[in-house]
């Protein structure tokens, strides 16, 4: 399901209430673009691959700040997914907020039909390690980066309290540890991600650890908008139907555990790295 299309298709709607551009996401975009275009100066026109887009919080992160440097005097953000309902969530955005700088396509991003060196900056915020070949994912985003150009991809790491919980509550639940691959985790290893830039080409590698809170009304909330999330069926899916009610148990009562709000509702502080490099 990770690595499907329409697994993702079923999480759509979840991930353009909360997974946007002022959203839990929406604040790693902007790690991202501080670690590449932060460290330019861009100026004249530029142009953005928005990779395994979603339903475009980094495209509409990249929109603001593009608009706000003065010396940047066109830009186009090409945003593309596989998953037909993420680009049909985000031209609907696109659409009420009468942006007109962005193109979308539904795409593999690992066979992106775009020219070499077309983009001057290329981004995969938490889509690049669901691809099922992440190698073939970084080298395409380095052919079609321009010399010079940068790129930033994110991924989460393994005490993130929502994925860490949810490997933990199986365990409590069946007795024994999933033993399934944890998608989710690719590149959760910053070494092993470092390693996988440089061997892409890229330079001036840097991966860093960044926090931000998640944060809802309450944990059934939670559950209820993860619950066709494709990392989180690849668990439950394992689960007979008598052991559900118990898994959501455990689930609840770890999370809760790791809940730091003092207002009554949730804030999960998590954790991911946001990997960049370099063309040259």
């Amino acid at each position: 399901m990770e690595k499907t299309a329409q697994g993702w298709d079923e999480a759509s709607t979840f991930f353009g209430a909360y997974m946007n551009k002022d959203g839990f996401t929406g604040r790693f975009c902007k790690d991202a673009l501080n670690q590449t275009i932060g460290l330019d100066k861009p100026s004249g026109s530029i142009r953005v691959l928005d990779n395994a887009a979603g339903t475009g919080a980094l495209t509409f992160n990249a929109v603001h700040q593009l608009s706000q440097i003065k010396e940047v005097t066109s830009f186009m953000i090409n945003a593309c997914d596989f998953s037909p309902k993420m680009i049909e969530k985000l031209d609907i955005i696109k659409k009420e907020n009468n942006v007109n700088n962005i193109e979308t396509a539904v795409m593999d991003g690992q066979n992106l039909i775009f020219s070499d060196k077309t983009f001057d900056y290329t981004y995969s915020i938490f889509g690049l390690i669901f691809f099922p070949d992440i190698n073939r994912g970084f080298n395409e985003m380095f052919r079609v980066l321009k010399n010079g150009g940068r790129t930033a991809v994110t991924s989460w790491a393994v005490d993130a309290p929502l994925l860490c919980s949810l490997y933990e509550a199986y365990k409590q639940t069946t007795g024994t540890e999933y033993t399934d691959s944890r998608t989710v985790l690719t590149l959760s290893d910053p070494e092993d991600f470092k390693k996988h830039l440089e061997q892409a080409g890229f330079v001036e590698v840097q991966v860093n650890r960044v926090v931000h809170n998640f944060e809802l009304d309450s944990i059934p909330m939670i559950l209820d908008g993860f619950k066709s999330n494709p990392f989180f069926l690849s668990v439950t899916c394992k689960l007979t139907s008598e052991q559900l009610p118990k898994f959501t148990e455990n689930l609840t009562k770890l999370l809760q555990s790791k809940n730091t709000s003092t207002t009554g509702k949730v804030c999960l502080p998590s954790a991911a790295f946001v990997g960049s490099g370099k063309r040259p």
